[in-house]
Order: C-alpha cells, then structure tokens, then sequence
C-alpha cells in the first residue's frame, strides 16, 4: 500500500512488486460542505463586507510550511486567531473558513504527502490555494477547486 504514486514509486526502487493506492477519504457524515449544513454560509464574494477567512490545518511541527506566508499576510487590519485541534470540532473550523491554503516546500517529504489537508478542505466546500507540490498537483484544479 501507498498513499500515493511518488510513495509507489519509491517503495517500486527498493524492490516492491505488487502495490496499491487507495485514495484518501475523509468521514463524509463529519465534513459536510458548508452551504449544505445547518449553519449555511454565503461563500465570500469581493464585495463581501465580512473580512476573508484564510485558514490552515496542521499540527505545529509543520508551522514552518506556513511561515513562508507570514509577511503577506501581516497586513494593517488582519486578525489572527489561533483555534486548538479537537477531532468533533476539527470539520466545522474548516467549513468556516473562505479558503484554504496548504503551502509546502518542494521536496521528497512534501512529495510523499497524500493531500489529506486538501480533501479535508474540499469535502467541507472550501476552495484551496495549494503549492504545487506531489499530490497536490493531482488533487487542485484552477478554477473548479483552487
């Protein structure tokens, strides 16, 4: 088994003769698209007065992922907020935002991720902004979902 097909290939250098990818799914009960919930919001337009929301998931270890957009998005008047992880509260944070971001550095680790933060972000109906980077290449599409 591998997560994706650069997994597949390296696991294909050192001598595996049979592999599988299975895709990458979330609960589909828990990450509801968010004009589909009880809690139905407009998707932010430009002339929207709300302030846009740009959200990131991970875990700290990979701040350093997200600290290449720090200086852009310190700008006069943007509010951050930093939301502690809960597994029944995680898909509801994620529909809240208006966009997504996945910002990863091009090299063999990033390429070896499987787009878990992307399906995450898609299955809740939030459009992502994504490096392109191993997966992420496969799973964003300019003007469908990212």
């Amino acid at each position: 088994m591998a997560g994706n097909a650069y997994l597949a290939a390296r696991a294909q250098q050192v001598g595996a003769r049979w592999l599988e990818i299975p895709p990458t799914v979330v609960d589909i009960a828990r990450y509801v698209p968010r004009n589909a919930g009880p809690q139905t919001e407009e998707l932010h337009t430009p002339d929207d007065p709300r302030p846009l929301r740009i959200g990131w998931i991970s875990t700290m270890t990979a701040m350093h992922f997200v600290r290449t957009l720090a200086a852009p998005l310190q700008l006069p008047g943007i509010h951050t907020e930093t939301v502690a992880w809960n597994e029944t509260g995680e898909a509801g944070e994620i529909a809240r935002v208006d966009v997504g971001i996945m910002p990863l550095p091009d090299s063999p680790w990033e390429r070896g991720k499987c787009g878990y933060t992307l399906v995450q972000y898609t299955a809740c109906g939030v459009p992502v902004v994504a490096s392109p980077v191993g997966v992420n290449r496969e799973r964003v599409e300019p003007e469908l979902n990212g």
